[in-house]
C-alpha cells in the first residue's frame, strides 16, 4: 500500500496550476473527505467486478453505491426521483476531482464522460478511509 509520502511524490508529479487548466469544479462543494472516499470506494468495486470504463451514472447506479450511500449517509436511495439532482453532484464531483488530479482518465469529448483508472493505487489509498482521502485532498 501507498504511504503519505507517496502520495505526495505523485501530486509532486502533476501540475495543479488552475491557471493553466482553467478547471476550477474540481474543487466543488461535494468534494468533501467522506465523499471522496466513498466515491473512490465505489468506482474500485465497480471497475474490479464490473468493467475497467465507467460514466458517473455507472457508478451512481451501482449495487454497492445503492447499498452504501444508504448505510453510511443515511440519505434516501439512489433511484429516488427527489434525490437525482443531489446525487448527480454526489457522484459526478469527486469524479471530477480524480480526473483533475491525475488518478481517473476521462476518455470521452462529450458531456457523457467515460472514465478509466489511470493510477489504481492511488484511489486504491483514497479509498481506505476518509482520513486517507483528507490527506490527499489537502495534498493536492
Amino acid at each position: 500500500m501507498l504511504t503519505s509520502n507517496d502520495i505526495i511524490e505523485f501530486c509532486n508529479s502533476k501540475n495543479y496550476d488552475l491557471r493553466l487548466s482553467g478547471n476550477a469544479r474540481w474543487i466543488d462543494q461535494k468534494c468533501t473527505p467522506d465523499v471522496l472516499w466513498s466515491i473512490s470506494d465505489f468506482v474500485l468495486n465497480y471497475i474490479n467486478n464490473v468493467s475497467e470504463t465507467f460514466t458517473v451514472v455507472d457508478i451512481w447506479k451501482s449495487d454497492y453505491a445503492k447499498l452504501t450511500i444508504k448505510e453510511t449517509y443515511s440519505k434516501p436511495g439512489t433511484d429516488e426521483s427527489a434525490a437525482e439532482n443531489e446525487y448527480d453532484k454526489v457522484f459526478s464531483q469527486p469524479l471530477c476531482l480524480l480526473c483533475y488530479a491525475g488518478v481517473i482518465k476521462d476518455l470521452s469529448h462529450t458531456s457523457r464522460h467515460l472514465y478509466m483508472v489511470e493510477n489504481k493505487e492511488v484511489l486504491e489509498y483514497i479509498a481506505t478511509n476518509d482520513i486517507f482521502a483528507l490527506r490527499f485532498c489537502k495534498y493536492i
